[in-house]
């Protein structure tokens, strides 16, 4: 009793974080929400918390924490399902609402408001990936209204070549990073980025520095990897690393993307990468779109940025073999034939 009444007796908690001239202004409205969310919000590498509200002239978006189960209206329809964590999307109008059946986010685009409740408290491992899966594609789709659209890809760039690289979970983007930034490219981010429109075209915009990958493929070929950083994930023999931390030199906020490579895994010995029509590439970016498909009234202004971005690039299919494989290395001296 004493724990409840001090929970709604304590005044509201705010934390202010920034990314890419945008405010994000959390508040949280009891103790157990905070313990919930704050420390997932700070682990988001697309985020730089503040110690108080900056009064620079930056787009202000607002997201209210409280715990208690949400119920979620029958009038909001699901459109879209994530396969890997379980969220789903669901809309009315132009309201989201991305949910697990535990945690619910919801998202009002025109105010530029979000509501999140945690649900039951992440005590679990399992419970806590979910509840930060819910808070990304949220904070995804609250972007979306100050023009920042995510896309599912990798960012690597060198010299004048500023690359995408997209593709299905598991077709080796994040193995393809690695090998470059290892090869002394500078990278972006990996998995997930944000694009915006500029006057000078699509610009791309780092959202996350964690990669996954697997060491064994490394060792086998005789490089080793910067241990600062790395995490090792609960199962299996894959480990996390924070580019960020272990390579800073080579990390970059943004830049104009002129190369998109696809990939994919094949069962031939030799890796192939062949050029690709802007209209094939677009069909592909669609695909890896995280938000374009919720059908809202963004829609349209991020396909708008897409389109801008096959014509900005040069397009390419790359199938992996074999040979990358057993040196994933030699992935610089396959694309320094056609970049």
């Amino acid at each position: 009793m004493r724990k409840e009444l001090k929970n709604l007796l304590s005044p509201d908690l705010k934390e202010y974080y920034t990314l890419h001239g945008i405010l994000l202004t959390v508040i949280f409205q009891d103790q157990a929400a905070y313990r919930s969310v704050s420390a997932i919000l700070k682990e988001l590498s697309f985020l730089n918390q503040r110690k108080k509200k900056t009064a620079l002239p930056w787009r202000s978006l607002t997201l209210t924490v409280k715990t208690g189960k949400q119920r979620i209206p029958a009038s909001f329809k699901t459109v879209m399902r994530s396969c890997r964590s379980k969220t789903r999307a669901m809309r009315r109008g132009n309201e989201l609402i991305f949910t697990d059946g535990n945690c619910v986010f919801t998202v009002s685009s025109p105010e530029k408001k979000g509501r999140l409740h945690p649900g039951k408290e992440s005590t679990t491992y399992l419970r806590r990936f979910a509840l930060k899966q819910v808070i990304i594609s949220g904070l995804m789709g609250l972007l979306r209204g100050s023009g920042l659209y995510p896309l599912h890809a990798c960012g690597v760039t060198r010299g004048r070549h500023k690359l995408l690289i997209l593709g299905n979970s598991g077709s080796g983007k994040s193995t393809v990073t690695l090998s470059l930034i290892l090869s002394g490219w500078n990278f972006l981010s990996d998995d997930l980025l944000l694009l915006q429109e500029k006057k000078q075209g699509t610009l791309a915009l780092c959202a996350e520095t964690y990669l996954t990958f697997n060491p064994d493929l490394f060792e086998r070929a005789g490089y080793a990897v910067n241990g600062t950083g790395l995490f090792t994930p609960l199962a299996g023999k894959e480990k996390i690393i924070d580019l960020g931390c272990a390579y800073p030199r080579q990390s970059i906020g943004s830049f104009y993307p002129n190369n998109i490579v696809f990939l994919d895994i094949t069962k031939n010995k030799k890796s192939r990468i062949t050029p690709i029509t802007g209209r094939l590439a677009l069909f592909k970016l669609i695909n890896q779109s995280v938000t374009i498909m919720l059908g809202d009234s963004f829609a349209q202004k991020n396909l708008d940025a897409l389109n801008r971005l096959t014509k900005q690039s040069a397009c390419f299919q790359l199938s992996l073999g074999r040979d990358l494989s057993r040196n994933p290395l030699e992935i610089k001296n396959l694309l320094s034939k056609f970049l």
